[in-house]
């Protein structure tokens, strides 16, 4: 990080990617960086507000595809860990910046992930086949960040309910 910020390590494998919450002076700012860029070169996470860091991923799957997800963590979590708020979508996650921030600026992190096959994700989207097994790899992703306490909630509506259904992360 910069500016006098913490630093929280992601602790992904393959690399060290990591960032911070840059501070200082009047407040905080945001810097991003993630592990790739999504169709077009872009990333769909956004760039998230002041005290939010927004961090973009790929995780491989049992199978060798990829799911794309983007993590939104609150600058408090680099003192005292936070719970997370978990939504798969075959909508793309980049319509879930709005609700993604929301959350973050309440104080929770929030990781927003295309299912298997559908947008950056790759692979083969079958929703009641690959979603159970894709929320363990996900889940277990989160629960080894340095940001997450290890409490995960889901949400969602229509198939991102299935999603939430499907995932079966046991106790929140």
């Amino acid at each position: 990080g910069g500016g006098g910020g913490a630093d929280l390590g992601w602790g992904v494998a393959g690399g060290g990617r990591g960032f911070g919450v840059a501070g200082g002076g009047g407040g905080l700012g945001v810097l991003v960086q993630g592990a790739g860029v999504g169709v077009g070169g872009e990333s769909t996470c956004g760039t998230g507000v002041a005290g939010i860091a927004v961090h973009e991923e790929y995780l491989a799957s049992e199978d060798g595809s990829k799911t794309h997800l983007c993590a939104y963590v609150p600058a408090a979590a680099v003192s005292a860990p936070v719970g997370t708020v978990f939504i798969q979508t075959p909508y793309n996650v980049e319509g879930l910046q709005i609700k993604a921030l929301m959350f973050a600026s309440a104080g929770v992190a929030v990781v927003t992930e295309d299912m298997e096959g559908r947008f950056d994700s790759t692979g083969t989207w079958d929703l009641w086949r690959n979603t159970p097994r894709n929320s363990a790899t996900t889940a277990a992703w989160i629960r080894s960040q340095a940001w997450s306490n290890g409490r995960i909630g889901v949400t969602g509506v229509s198939a991102n309910a299935c999603g939430a259904y499907l995932s079966r992360l046991g106790d929140p």
